[in-house]
């Protein structure tokens, strides 16, 4: 085999080390990334080109493009090694460079912090910056923590809090509010060490709410209608508009004060003096007495965008099919009112039969049926 220098012993060794090292952190971490394949492929490289060496293969690694001189060999292949374990080291190792933000890494390399909350509102469908009403904090048990101002689209709070923990961000956009959830993010140790941040950093995509939508009811020729005779079940379209520029509803969302859901609806209520009223289908049937019935319609699809061609907004339209069924009802007047609500607790119209107080009406129709 011949005499073994020193340079192909230090290429095995150290090629072995860099792709274990590799390797090692890969099993770890489950994430191997750009450095991990470039350690791993000149770990691999250097040892093959050792290896051979050491066999006595030095032809064939010449074959393969690895021709040095005597002279030049080790000075390169030690050279080699050290970039290969430096590179390792700034870009995994302990000289890593830190990364910046609360991303990255392991669970174990996280830490929490304690730090005041800056939340940066935006208008949802737009991205400008949005002024809500008011805006306060609520933990988890549905008690505010605090109550925050709001300029330019930015709210800070005045004490601080721990990452981890988990809070409510009740928005109010005049007579409407929702709450978004808030968990506030862990930090990457090393950067933390070397510069934490100031603030937990916490984007809020909010609603603007209309203050108004318009509510009518339609017969199948498609005229308004606020009064009809019927012997017969009849089907009806409730059109319900929004035209109000860059504003959405708040969607489903949980209120930790009532431990409910609260969502976008219609709420029908058909009222009259028999015990046989005129019935509805179409809609899910949330309530009944003597003399009325209460059904509710989920509300949807009625964000209003400016028109990038005329820079106003364009109305967007919604509408929602129902019958009335006369049948068997005895002959009378009857009303049917139809109001569009944000807010509602569609469990709390279940048990009573009438919106939760702090339901807020949008817009209303009222349909009288004579039979």
């Amino acid at each position: 085999m011949g005499k073994i220098g020193i340079a192909p012993v230090i290429m095995t060794l150290g090629g072995g080390l860099l792709t274990g090292l590799a390797v090692h952190n890969y099993m770890q971490t489950n994430d191997i990334g750009l450095a991990g394949i470039l350690e791993i492929a000149t770990g691999l490289l250097l040892f093959l080109w050792g290896a051979l060496f050491l066999l006595g293969k030095g032809r064939t690694a010449v074959k393969m493009g690895f021709r040095m001189g005597k002279t030049s060999s080790a000075a390169i292949i030690i050279l080699i090694l050290i970039i290969g374990l430096a590179a390792y080291a700034v870009i995994k190792g302990p000289l890593a460079v830190p990364r910046l933000g609360g991303g990255g890494g392991s669970e174990s390399d996280k830490v929490a912090l304690d730090l005041p909350i800056k939340f940066v509102v935006r208008n949802k469908l737009t991205g400008a910056a949005f002024n809500p009403t008011a805006m306060e904090l609520y933990n988890s048990m549905g008690y505010v923590v605090e109550t925050l101002s709001v300029s330019s689209g930015s709210a800070t709070t005045a004490g601080t809090y721990k990452s981890g923990e988990q809070y409510y961000l009740k928005v109010a956009d005049g007579s409407a509010f929702y709450f978004i959830p808030v968990t506030l993010p862990m930090y990457d140790a090393k950067t933390a060490e070397i510069k934490p941040p100031d603030f937990h950093i916490i984007n809020v995509q909010a609603a603007d709410v209309p203050s108004a939508l318009t509510v009518k009811v339609i017969n199948s020729t498609g005229g308004a209608v606020s009064s009809v005779t019927l012997s017969a079940p009849e089907p009806f379209t409730i059109l319900v508009t929004n035209s109000e520029q860059d504003t959405s509803l708040p969607g489903s969302f949980m209120n930790p004060i009532q431990g409910s859901t609260y969502g976008d609806y219609l709420v029908i209520t058909v009222t009259g003096s028999g015990s046989v009223i005129p019935r509805i289908s179409g809609a899910q049937l949330a309530f009944q007495t003597t003399g009325q019935a209460v059904y509710i319609v989920q509300l949807n699809g009625l964000d209003c965008r400016t028109d990038p061609k005329t820079g106003s907004a364009t109305p967007v339209t919604q509408s929602y099919g129902i019958t009335i069924d006369p049948t068997g009802v005895a002959s009378g007047s009857y009303t049917v009112s139809i109001t569009a609500y944000v807010d509602l607790d569609p469990s709390y119209i279940q048990n009573y039969g009438v919106a939760n107080t702090d339901a807020v009406s949008l817009g209303t129709a009222s349909l009288t049926v004579n039979v």
